[in-house]
């Protein structure tokens, strides 16, 4: 979506324009790299740690806290992203079109879904798994 936005919007003129889409650009590429190290070192250096099967060992699948960290970076870079038109019009950079509509559509699409999947996931069930229901 990032890459779209560099392409569709004028960035010659806007400076800020250019600036917010770098700070996204950036915050994204953080959130992404803190996710994925967090994910791969959960349960120390020694990563096929992670793979064993025994009760009770140490894997990322089955904590709560990944789970955790994983839901709000996404959440909080899906709204990055899909607020940069919002806060584009609100500025008059950007002029309301259809497609601006249906991109700020679109983009609630996927943050309702990661809200309903995160709420259905911590409603007590008795399934320890939190990644397949």
């Amino acid at each position: 979506m990032l890459a779209f936005y560099c392409a569709y919007f004028k960035l010659g003129g806007e400076r800020r324009l250019r600036r917010l889409l770098r700070f996204t650009t950036a915050f994204v590429i953080v959130c992404y790299l803190t996710t994925l190290f967090d994910d791969t070192f959960f349960c120390g250096r020694i990563v096929s740690v992670q793979w064993s099967q025994e009760q009770g060992a140490c894997s990322v699948f089955y904590a709560r806290e990944p789970f955790i960290l994983n839901f709000a970076l996404g959440l909080a870079c899906y709204l990055a992203i899909y607020s940069i038109p919002i806060v584009l019009l609100f500025h008059g950079i950007l002029q309301a079109s259809p497609g601006i509509k249906l991109t700020v559509v679109l983009g609630s699409l996927p943050i309702s879904a990661g809200v309903i999947r995160f709420v259905c996931l911590n409603v007590k069930i008795d399934q320890e798994n939190l990644v397949c229901m």
